[in-house]
């Protein structure tokens, strides 16, 4: 019997994928499990439409990513003015939302928090630190000015 997995099952298929398996695990356990419906032509169709469009949604956001982080790479630094315990170090960390409302506010580019990377050391002192900026896939260094 074909089935369109609707959850991953281990070994035997990923949500979204078509496969044959027998018909006694397929409406024994897949089925009443909601892990996997029959797959009709209408399903099929459905999920085919659903796997385009969904990588077009990633195409789309990939593209407008390069073009932000192309952007941000022709601007200058950011300098952030911290409140310095010493010389060197500060009462409390400069974190990823301040970095990013300072690009927004010094530069008028908007980004996510999120898309600042490798974060779990925050900033703690005074000077010029880099911070990469982006995704997984694709990112740039970016440098920060905390003074």
């Amino acid at each position: 019997m074909k089935v369109i997995f609707t959850k991953t099952v281990k070994g035997k298929g990923k949500q979204g994928d078509v496969k044959e398996v027998s018909d006694g695990y397929a409406l024994n356990f897949l089925i009443p499990s909601g892990s996997a419906i029959k797959a009709t032509t209408e399903a099929v169709t459905k999920v085919e439409n659903e796997k385009v469009s969904t990588k077009q949604a990633d195409e789309k956001k990939e593209s407008e990513l390069k073009d932000l982080l192309y952007k941000i790479s022709k601007t200058d630094s950011i300098t952030i003015s911290g409140h310095p315990h010493s010389k060197q170090t500060l009462f409390q960390a400069i974190t990823a939302q301040e970095i990013a409302t300072a690009i927004h506010s010094q530069h008028d580019i908007f980004i996510s928090k999120d898309l600042i990377l490798d974060y779990k050391n925050p900033i703690k002192e005074t000077g010029e630190h880099s911070i990469q900026i982006g995704d997984k896939k694709q990112h740039i260094s970016y440098q920060v000015k905390v003074s």
